[in-house]
């Protein structure tokens, strides 16, 4: 399931950008990608990198590294999520967490 979702509470003028991701790299049976991350002069056209210290009030930056491909799972289970968190900003685009694990039928954490 997702463990997190955007969400919009108005515009910044200075926004994190971020390019595409990269190639999976396998790392046993689990990969990593990675992509390049910058903040952004919005207001300007077109949008000019700037010092990632202006974007202090879009939140924090978004990862540039992420898990990718799958491996199987050691104990057979099911996906048990929580509810979201609040928006991690108060303008621009944000993100919002919530805790997920993969529980037994005993609803154990495996």
């Amino acid at each position: 399931p997702v463990d997190a979702m955007n969400c919009f509470t108005g515009r910044c003028p200075f926004l994190w950008g971020f390019s595409a991701w990269g190639e999976c790299i396998p790392d046993c049976e689990l990969g990593y990608h990675s992509r390049n991350v910058s903040c952004y002069d919005d207001s300007r056209r077109p949008r000019v990198i700037v010092d990632d210290e202006l974007c202090s009030e879009a939140g924090e930056p978004p990862t540039n590294v992420s898990r990718c491909g799958s491996g199987p799972c050691q104990q057979v289970g099911t996906w048990l999520a929580g509810p979201f968190s609040d928006c991690s900003v108060t303008c621009g685009v944000g993100t919002q967490g919530r805790n997920v694990e993969c529980v037994d039928s005993n609803y154990q954490s495996i």
